[in-house]
């Protein structure tokens, strides 16, 4: 990746209610920092009454078919989100926000 590469950090809900495994783009930001606040702080109400479970930060490059190189994973306590190992179900899995 050479440095005039262009890099968002996406903001991704993942439910474990039905419909299993929905996912919902929050939104982006152009700095990690931005976007791991706006997790920690349950920005605008993510959790959406608990709704959504897991929420994933993904580093995308721009282009088609982008790969994310980063990821970190945020858990929902009941009250706030956090840090968390990705889950087992999605080990395989990349690409949630734009794939």
């Amino acid at each position: 990746m050479d440095k005039d590469t262009v890099r968002i950090y996406t903001i991704t809900g993942i439910t474990d209610k039905f419909p299993k495994d929905q996912v919902r783009l929050f939104g982006w930001f152009p700095f990690f920092e931005e976007a791991e606040k706006a997790v920690l702080d349950n920005s605008c109400g993510m959790d959406e009454g608990s709704f959504f479970k897991w929420i994933v930060i993904e580093e995308c490059e721009s282009g088609i078919y982008g790969f994310n190189n980063y990821s970190t994973w945020y858990k929902w306590d009941g009250e706030k989100y956090n840090k968390s190992e990705k889950p087992l179900e999605y080990k395989r899995m990349i690409n949630f926000s734009i794939g």
